[in-house]
């Protein structure tokens, strides 16, 4: 079984930005990497991308995200509950976002 060093250090190249990040919109998405371990019948994808900080200032982020696949179950008439959850959230803010 590999390292928690070595399996970081393995991720480390996906969460490099590129050159010239500061430049482009916040959105810009710059690299998007499938998960493994995604319940049968799910889609995931680690994401990093370009937003900003409260004070305006470039910064780069990264996220997870994790959506039913073609062969999840259908949605319910009024939709999937999205939540937030700050039990469920990992970061640096003071505060999550609205």
């Amino acid at each position: 079984m590999a390292s928690s060093n070595s399996v970081q250090a393995s991720l480390a190249p996906f969460y490099e930005p590129p050159t010239g990040w500061r430049i482009v919109s916040p959105g810009t998405v710059y690299r998007i990497q499938p998960l493994t371990g995604v319940p049968s019948g799910g889609r995931d994808r680690r994401i990093l991308y370009r937003t900003q900080r409260a004070d305006g200032a470039a910064a780069v982020s990264s996220g997870m995200v994790f959506a039913p696949g073609p062969g999840g179950p259908p949605a319910p008439p009024a939709g999937r509950m999205v939540t937030k959850d700050p039990g469920l959230m990992w970061g640096k803010a003071a505060t999550m976002a609205e």
